[in-house]
């Protein structure tokens, strides 16, 4: 399994969160993946707790923006997959190893998604909910198709996912070149550019085990994303304006040299005259139907906040966790008092469980 693991790097952009980072560098010893820390914080962690771990690379560069740390990394990772984690997120090894695994054996394939989860804790207890449950693997040999069947029910799997260097490094690169024509704004067209460019060169298998399970924190401490708060203010009207702003630049012509740019990136045997033009087909038929899904979705936030004005906050949070709104606790998984449609470990769950509760 060692030779396996040693084939990934863990790549971390961390930013002003050091108490979650040694947790997850603690959790992430007890594997061989090599660890890629890149800490925009203003000051750096301490040099006394990163000497203890001997596969974790840590590198201070304070700067807000997320991207250029990423950039940053991207001539440092010489591993033959990678894959992108916050600081407070966490995985089962067992899914990465197989990730690695099925990517050596089937060269048609870029990337490797599994099931994906959002934890939370009440009481001393982690519970764990299922999200992006439509996911299925791309296995169309037309490119377009492929995104075009992961942009109608996108998520940010993709962009977590097990991923061959040289396509992140072509993701990377083209972000690169975008930022160089739009500054800082770039990265309101990001994660459509990851996506894309993992498509373009390649398949996508969907697994059947949890490979990421991604905290349940408030978006408004997400900071450091500069173009996407430059085009809505606060981190907190992300699902009211994001997609509206979008919309408006797209029809502007705004984002042309942007489809321009993902058009030259595709493979010279796949590229056709009309390429261009079915990027940004698929590119506003994903807005419109996340428009349509967030104006339900704010509906229904209306009604329940009506409701919910009139419960104190506690009884809400209690209620919320009671009815397991917020999924079903870690350990009722790991006891299988709770079935759930993905495969687990439960030592692995049980290992996750207990940093997830560590202060």
């Amino acid at each position: 399994m060692k030779k396996i693991s040693e084939k990934l790097t863990i790549l971390i952009p961390t930013y002003k969160r050091h108490k979650e980072l040694k947790k997850k560098i603690e959790y992430l010893k007890n594997f061989h993946f090599k660890v890629l820390v890149i800490d925009g914080s203003p000051k750096p962690l301490e040099q006394s707790f990163i000497k203890k771990f001997k596969h974790i690379t840590y590198f201070h560069l304070p700067v807000e923006n997320r991207y250029d740390r990423i950039f940053f990394a991207n001539k440092l990772i010489k591993t033959k997959y990678v894959k992108l984690e916050a600081d407070n997120d966490y995985f089962p090894s067992s899914s990465l190893i197989r990730s690695i695994k099925y990517l050596e054996a089937r060269k048609e394939y870029s990337a490797v998604i599994g099931k994906c989860g959002i934890y939370s804790e009440y009481k001393k207890i982690i519970y764990i909910k299922e999200l992006f449950k439509n996911h299925e693997s791309l296995t169309q040999d037309n490119l377009f198709l492929r995104m075009k069947n992961y942009m109608r029910d996108y998520s940010p799997a993709l962009y977590h996912s097990v991923l061959r260097v040289d396509i992140f490094k072509k993701q990377i690169n083209t972000l690169n070149y975008c930022k160089k024509k739009y500054g800082d704004n770039f990265d309101i067209m990001a994660e459509f550019c990851v996506t894309f460019i993992c498509c373009a060169y390649g398949k996508v298998k969907q697994l059947n085990q949890i490979t990421w399970i991604r905290s349940d924190d408030e978006i408004k401490f997400r900071k450091d994303f500069i173009g996407i708060k430059k085009l809505i203010g606060k981190a907190s009207n992300y699902q009211n304006l994001y997609g509206k702003k979008m919309k408006e630049l797209f029809k502007s012509g705004y984002l042309d040299n942007f489809f321009s740019i993902l058009s030259d990136e595709i493979p010279s045997k796949k590229k056709g005259a009309d390429s261009q033009n079915k990027i940004k087909k698929i590119y506003i038929d994903w807005l419109i139907i996340a428009s349509r899904r967030n104006d339900q979705s704010m509906k229904n936030t209306y009604l329940i906040n009506i409701l919910k004005s009139l419960i104190p906050s506690a009884i809400k949070k209690y209620l919320r966790f009671f009815l397991r709104i917020n999924g079903p606790s870690l350990m009722e998984v790991v006891s299988l008092k709770i079935k759930v449609d993905y495969k687990f470990y439960k030592n692995e769950l049980r290992e996750i469980n207990k940093f997830l509760l560590r202060d």
